[in-house]
């Protein structure tokens, strides 16, 4: 009948993408093995499978080609970034940035403006480390993108160029974006550009020991603890006594950067108490 041949119909085509597939991540295992051993003479053997349409091989050459190549590979990759995937891009950026770390590319810049957030995140995120004037005006440009995810890693990137005032003046502003989110990486920036400042760091971040964001107040709190121990500790102790293990991980985090005596104490206790395996992990 109609709907038995339809299901045949169905049943041929699926087992002939899962033939596909199964054929595509073998080729992908292949060239990620290539690359990893460090063979320099398939490069062009490589580069090729840039042109397959199918993503999972498409990933793993630019993977292979991060970690084999150099400039001219960087170029092989820039070359097929217009027309490929928002995933694969992503995959680009991260090798974009290894390949050209002391000279970046065009391509790599030029990711971070592409039209698809997810990218977006992936260029930027792929900027830190990267000291050049143009990795440094990109991130303030990113300060203003509309998902607040772009501007959150844009964030972090800058800590990368502490040393600038510019720099400073604009995570003043970042401290109070609307998501919370690029407020708590915010904070977490600071406490590297602000380091030589104790003063003007407990200026900015007291406000937010009182923010209503628990990751926000958990940051700002292991920020201002060689200041500020006692507040900063006494809203620790109550986060590792919160319901939600979420804020008790958070809490547990922050002592676990401190490297001080009471902190250790503290996290030995609860160590103890703990039950939940998540938050034990952290």
């Amino acid at each position: 009948d109609a709907a038995g041949l339809l299901r045949m119909r169905l049943q041929t085509r699926w087992a002939a993408r899962a033939e596909q597939q199964s054929q595509s991540m073998i080729l992908a295992r292949i060239v990620e093995s290539v690359g990893a051993a460090d063979i320099k003479s398939p490069v062009k053997e490589i580069v090729r499978h840039l042109d397959t349409p199918i993503l999972p091989v498409q990933m793993a050459t630019v993977g292979a080609l991060s970690e084999i190549g150099g400039a001219s590979e960087a170029a092989e990759i820039e070359k097929k970034i217009s027309k490929s995937h928002w995933m694969l891009k992503r995959k680009m950026a991260q090798a974009l940035a290894r390949l050209t770390h002391e000279n970046p590319t065009a391509g790599l810049f030029n990711l971070c403006e592409d039209p698809e957030a997810l990218v977006r995140i992936a260029g930027v995120r792929a900027l830190e480390g990267i000291r050049h004037e143009k990795a440094y005006n990109i991130l303030l440009k990113s300060l203003e993108d509309p998902d607040e995810r772009v501007r959150s890693s844009a964030c972090v990137c800058l800590r990368d160029f502490a040393e600038r005032r510019e720099v400073q003046a604009k995570l003043f502003e970042m401290l109070h974006d609307t998501d919370a989110r690029v407020r708590a990486n915010t904070i977490e920036s600071l406490e590297v550009v602000l380091s030589r400042d104790p003063n003007e760091l407990r200026f900015r971040l007291k406000p937010f020991l009182a923010d209503p964001n628990a990751r926000v107040v958990i940051n700002a709190a292991k920020a201002l603890l060689p200041q500020d121990p006692d507040t900063s500790m006494s809203l620790l102790e109550k986060y590792l006594s919160a319901p939600d293990a979420n804020l008790r991980a958070g809490a547990l985090w922050a002592l676990g950067h401190l490297r001080r005596p009471d902190a250790f104490l503290c996290l030995h206790f609860h160590s103890l108490q703990e039950k939940d395996p998540y938050v034990r992990g952290f």
